[in-house]
């Protein structure tokens, strides 16, 4: 019986401080941008993240930066990913 509650104890405490996975270069879309539409018009907008990492604080947060091209308007961007649960 005592050995059934360390294993139950230790398997929640597995859930308690597991962190997430550093997954930075997955925003980073192997250089490739991320293609969608922006505005009442749907304009065509292409976004390239160039800079990605995770917040040492909040690992699931991520800070990027990159550039973002809607018609002829190339523009610099910077700003967070927060993941959270559904």
């Amino acid at each position: 019986m005592k050995r059934k509650i360390f294993l139950l104890l230790l398997f929640i405490a597995q859930f308690l401080f597991s962190q997430m996975p550093n997954i930075s270069n997955v925003w980073q879309n192997n250089s490739n941008p991320y293609i969608g539409t922006i505005g009442n018009k749907n304009q065509p907008i292409k976004l390239k993240i160039t800079i990605s990492e995770q917040n040492k604080k909040n690992d699931q947060e991520y800070f990027v930066s990159g550039y973002s091209l809607v018609d002829l308007n190339y523009t610099k961007f910077e700003g967070k990913f927060t993941i959270t649960p559904i």
